[in-house]
């Protein structure tokens, strides 16, 4: 990894966490049939998480697609 991308990377996650930090306040969450309180640092986490999580299956799909059509392409 270049210094570059570990610096805006450090600058990014510190970004976050001072966010995170000034939100502490419990939140009601509700959904459908589903009612909770939580701490507003879980929610952002959890939510930051699954940002993350579905970026990467999203980019893992999009490389599956594009590499089945070359291979498409190349066969013919």
């Amino acid at each position: 990894m270049s210094k570059f991308k570990a610096i805006m990377l450090l600058i990014l996650l510190s970004c976050t966490v001072i966010f995170v930090m000034q939100n502490t306040e419990t939140v009601e969450i509700s959904f459908l049939f589903w009612h909770f309180a939580l701490s507003r640092i879980f929610m952002m986490l959890f939510l930051l998480l699954m940002g993350f999580v579905l970026g990467v299956l999203v980019t893992r799909w999009f490389m599956r697609k594009g590499k089945k059509n070359t291979d498409l392409t190349t066969a013919v």
